[in-house]
């Protein structure tokens, strides 16, 4: 990517200048930013000389650069989360950290750059539900000590970790963008990530009973947006139901981890399960998936 530039327009002058600055010093993207916050003054500037990404501030005419740039190759740089923006867009009200590992993601992607994959991690429980909740919050944290983590809440019923967010869109919409699809479900599913700067996490279900609407198709859609998340090192899916379409989020996890106590019967379910896993033709089932004893060893 030498020789490349990334041309940013917004009609703040001290947010644009800071955000270039801190691309041009931190160099992740090996690309040279150049800023503006003249309008006029960017037309001229993709007039004169080859710019080979734009990212634009809201209010700004995209039709007086036709032609002197790709329409592939804008970036909308929003201050909410429009989920009818064509084309990839960028969060405004975010750290500069965070905004460079999205701009990673869109940029190296549409460079077809090797991508690592995902660290797709799955929690789940066969009876022990308040325990996977409270394992699922400590292991949270710690991914975060790593790096940056998509938190996918698919618990059928809002626990207290969720009170200090505001109440919002999560699962239940993004069920039925799955379902819709079409070329700007990956927008609309960032449009509902709560960010946690660099990090950030799907809410849960508004109603338990939408869960059950997931299809393995759903799932698999769903499989295929992860895939072209690498702005996040971890993903983190706190599953709370077992079906045939979230079968197949266990059959892609790279690290499954059942949580069990020391209650009567506990163990013995998880298991049972690992040996459905086994039967159903999951795959290397020894090395991926793991039971986690956590809690107490009595009933309250």
């Amino acid at each position: 990517m030498q020789g490349e530039t990334l041309a940013i327009y917004d009609k703040e002058e001290a947010y644009v200048e800071a955000l270039s600055d801190y691309l041009n010093k931190n160099m992740e993207l090996g690309i040279v930013t150049v800023a503006f916050s003249d309008s006029n003054k960017l037309v001229s500037y993709l007039e004169e000389r080859k710019s080979s990404y734009v990212i634009l501030g809201e209010g700004f005419d995209k039709d007086s650069i036709k032609g002197k740039i790709n329409e592939d190759k804008i970036i909308s740089l929003v201050n909410t989360k429009e989920i009818e923006t064509n084309g990839p867009w960028i969060y405004k009200y975010q750290s500069a950290k965070a905004i460079t590992k999205e701009l990673k993601s869109i940029i190296i992607q549409d460079e077809e750059e090797l991508i690592s994959e995902n660290n797709l991690n799955i929690i789940f429980s066969t009876k022990s539900s308040l325990e996977r909740e409270e394992y699922t919050d400590l292991l949270l944290s710690d991914l975060k000590n790593k790096g940056s983590v998509l938190y996918i809440n698919m618990e059928q019923f809002q626990g207290q970790s969720e009170d200090r967010y505001k109440e919002g869109r999560g699962m239940s919409e993004l069920i039925y963008y799955l379902k819709q699809g079409g070329e700007k479900l990956k927008w609309k599913f960032k449009s509902l990530i709560e960010r946690e700067d660099i990090s950030g996490r799907i809410m849960p279900v508004n109603c338990p009973l939408d869960l059950d609407e997931l299809t393995k198709e759903d799932v698999k859609t769903l499989l295929s947006l992860f895939k072209g998340l690498s702005e996040y090192d971890f993903i983190l899916v706190n599953l709370g139901i077992l079906n045939r379409a979230t079968f197949e989020l266990m059959k892609a996890g790279s690290h499954i981890e059942i949580v069990v106590t020391r209650k009567k019967g506990d163990r013995e379910s998880a298991e049972n399960l690992i040996s459905h896993f086994k039967r159903l033709g999951m795959a290397d089932v020894e090395r991926r998936v793991e039971i986690i004893e956590f809690g107490t060893d009595t009933w309250i």
